[in-house]
């Protein structure tokens, strides 16, 4: 189980976008004439909503600042300086659609087959087999597919994380590795013995 697993780790077959990142801000040029003074973007210093940090991007939403405060992170449109998180599910699909198209494995995904609000996340289902789950404050993106959930099947039994349980696997990953170190000895005595004339 050992040597099958590790070598799949090592050769990665059909791996190519289990874990690949997405980003819903694009790597592209944008004019800065025009953008919302910073002054209506955040509260001063020492009050709530006080920005801790901006970053600002082009998005499929247009110009978006994402601003980090200490009350949480919102969404506003770099253009007119009005918040528009929490993304509803329309916008939510439109931001995973525009970042599959740029992703490497695009086979994953293809058309939305359907999204569904899940609490501050909205996840978008492709025909491809993907799910990407969409922060509706703070444009976080994930995906995972059939593929990653395998390949965290396989992990899990490479490092001998059976059951999920600590108090359980730790022991039996510690009896997993004696017995290997049993064997290797046996298999070196029996290497060195002489057979008999």
């Amino acid at each position: 189980m050992w040597t099958a697993t590790g070598l799949l780790f090592l050769v990665k077959p059909g791996w190519r976008g289990a874990y690949e990142s997405l980003d819903a801000f694009r790597d592209e040029a944008f004019d800065p004439m025009g953008l919302a003074p910073f002054s209506i973007v955040s509260a001063k210093p020492g009050e709530p909503g006080a920005a801790v940090r901006v970053e600002m991007g082009t998005t499929a939403l247009g110009l978006v600042y994402r601003v980090h405060g200490s009350d949480g992170t919102r969404l506003v449109d770099a253009r007119t300086g009005s918040v528009i998180s929490p993304l509803d599910r329309d916008a939510a699909t439109k931001v995973a659609v525009d970042a599959t198209s740029r992703a490497r494995a695009v086979e994953r995904y293809g058309a939305v087959r359907e999204s569904r609000e899940d609490g501050d996340t909205i996840e978008v289902a492709f025909e491809g087999g993907a799910v990407v789950r969409v922060g509706r404050s703070d444009l976080s993106l994930a995906q995972s597919g059939a593929d990653t959930s395998r390949i965290d099947l396989l992990y899990r039994l490479h490092y001998l994380q059976w059951t999920g349980i600590a108090a359980i696997d730790r022991p039996l990953a510690l009896a997993a590795i004696g017995g290997t170190w049993i064997l290797a000895a046996l298999g070196l005595r029996l290497f060195r013995k002489r057979p008999d004339a």
